[in-house]
């Protein structure tokens, strides 16, 4: 066992900070909240999901938070919505415009909230873990153009400038196996005797993109 690995999050006392998390990097940004927080900062949480139902650490986000937002695509929880139309209010807030945005979820919320932010030119900061694969830079799954620039997340990461991300072509590279992932998940569904509908799974993923 090695670690740690890569490169720490930066904490300071930024001022107010937005974190937008969603599905699994709910967990991550946990700790980046309660170190934000011991430094000083005005932390606003927007947290997103599918549904209720997949919200973790709702209690522990919330009592870390000075404000907290949650978005669900179905209206079951929170507000019905994209965790991209509060960050956006946020931004436009100009008493509330926060100092600094940290988005960690999948790639594609990340690429919006850096999107979103980039006109009102508020510094955002992702994190890109879900490319990693063996974590020491040996491999090269997980490069990544930041600025024009070849990086490695596991080494030189998690956590780059949103807007300096292309990320059209880590999207790109994400998907190079898709056609072996769905003959897997075909075939796991065929060996545990239930059905995998491969095509519901797809379309779900493209709503979530948009």
């Amino acid at each position: 066992m090695v670690g740690p690995l890569g490169s720490p999050t930066h904490i300071d006392n930024f001022g107010h900070v937005v974190c937008v998390c969603g599905g699994v990097g709910i967990a991550p940004m946990h700790p980046i909240v309660q170190a934000l927080k011991a430094a000083g900062n005005k932390v606003t949480i927007i947290m997103g999901a599918r549904n209720e139902s997949l919200f973790l650490m709702k209690e522990e986000m919330t009592a870390l938070a000075d404000n907290i937002i949650f978005m669900t695509d179905d209206g079951s929880y929170g507000r019905k919505g994209l965790v991209t139309e509060p960050l956006k209010e946020l931004c436009e807030d100009t008493k509330g415009k926060p100092d600094m945005v940290i988005a960690i979820g999948p790639p594609i919320m990340m690429k919006f909230c850096a999107l979103t932010t980039k006109p009102y030119a508020v510094k955002t900061v992702v994190s890109l873990n879900s490319i990693m694969v063996d974590g020491t830079g040996m491999c090269g799954g997980c490069r990544v153009t930041i600025g024009g620039k070849t990086k490695f997340v596991c080494v030189d990461g998690p956590e780059f400038d949103g807007h300096e991300v292309d990320w059209n072509n880590m999207l790109q590279r994400m998907g190079a196996f898709k056609p072996q992932e769905q003959e897997a998940m075909h075939r796991f569904g065929a060996n545990d005797g239930h059905k995998c509908n491969i095509d519901k799974m797809a379309d779900a993923k493209a709503k979530e993109s948009k």
